[in-house]
């Protein structure tokens, strides 16, 4: 009863309130409801993606979202919410549901913004002191500005998912390096049972220690920036989205990747094709950079469509079999190959 929207005060019980604003009462009273476990140490990070997924998914399967924003949702909620019919799935959302993704999205929004200095917990910290200080609860320009004043940065892409049906951002996609913040890792997982990153945006120039991408077909990568990537595990497969302008740089590859980036530029620093048995690598670029390329069991292959540069360093490469689908290949080293096979190119 303290911090609550202004328009719940002075209370009346006999009296309906309302306000736009319980998807913050509420809502990212639910956020908090998952989150603190996780911090707490009572469940591990795989068990809070998978609450995180299986809600997401819940919210994409309900077709009201598409006619009734959160704030609507809030402000109706003593004629809809608490008076559901047949017919209220098609029509509504909840502001508990959709305001706890938007208290996620806006947690790792203002950690992302600060560096991980400041967090949502902060807002809450300051609407703490001025309840105590006026004894009133908070305004919707007030819930605003704190957020904003806090991240240092104009938050309208967040307020957006509030006003309108948009819910893209929490339905859809979460910035890698905005993951990774409230992960506590730079190390990102894709797995096929995890829906939380079925798109990846980045749009500013980010290094991630480690990226597993594993049976998730469905999802894209938009580099917006550059990605750079320590290390790429094992089978994993990177979908670039063609209309992607950033450079994607990995500096160490593992054997059995495939990578699609049709329309852009794909730089591989150490690319280890085989280990223990033959493995096969597929990479799609316009242009496609090797500075070191090892296959250590001398029998794997390396399949490539796009403009295919070789430089120094090259290892055991002379059993190795190279398949140039479409582009022209670039070989600055006096290296010989058991098979290459350009099929349209020079």
């Amino acid at each position: 009863k303290r911090i609550r929207p202004a328009e719940l005060g002075p209370f009346d019980y006999d009296r309906e309130n309302y306000t736009t604003q319980l998807w913050i009462a509420e809502g990212i009273t639910s956020y908090y409801d998952n989150h603190i476990p996780l911090r707490a140490g009572v469940i591990n990070l795989d068990e809070y993606l998978e609450i995180i997924s299986n809600d997401i998914k819940r919210l994409e399967s309900i077709p009201g979202r598409k006619l009734q924003s959160i704030s609507e949702a809030s402000f109706d909620a003593w004629v809809k919410h608490y008076r559901p019919n047949e017919n209220s799935v098609n029509t509504t959302i909840s502001y508990y549901l959709k305001g706890s993704l938007i208290g996620l999205a806006l947690d790792l929004s203002i950690r992302h913004y600060t560096n991980g200095k400041r967090s949502l917990d902060d807002v809450f910290k300051i609407l703490w002191k001025n309840y105590k200080k006026s004894g009133k609860g908070f305004t919707k320009d007030e819930f605003i500005n704190i957020c904003e004043k806090l991240a240092n940065k104009n938050l309208n892409e967040i307020w957006s998912y509030v006003n309108t049906t948009k819910d893209k951002f929490i339905a859809r996609s979460l910035y890698i390096d905005r993951a990774k913040t409230i992960i506590g890792s730079e190390d990102i997982k894709v797995t096929g049972t995890t829906n939380l990153l079925n798109d990846i945006i980045v749009d500013e120039e980010t290094t991630l220690n480690k990226l597993y991408v594993k049976n998730n077909p469905n999802y894209n990568i938009t580099l917006n920036a550059d990605l750079k990537l320590n290390s790429l595990y094992y089978s994993s497969y990177l979908n670039i989205n063609e209309n992607s302008t950033g450079k994607l740089i990995i500096n160490e590859s593992a054997c059995g990747q495939s990578i699609s980036y049709p329309n852009g530029e794909v730089y591989l620093q150490n690319l280890i094709l085989g280990t223990s048995k033959s493995v096969t690598c597929t990479i799609t670029g316009k242009d496609i950079y090797f500075e070191s390329l090892i296959d250590t069991n001398k029998n794997g292959t390396l399949s490539v469509t796009g403009n295919f540069y070789l430089s120094a360093n090259l290892d055991y490469i002379h059993q190795t079999y190279i398949n140039v689908k479409e582009g022209n290949f670039y070989n600055e080293t006096d290296n010989t190959f058991k098979s290459l096979n350009i099929t349209n190119g020079t």
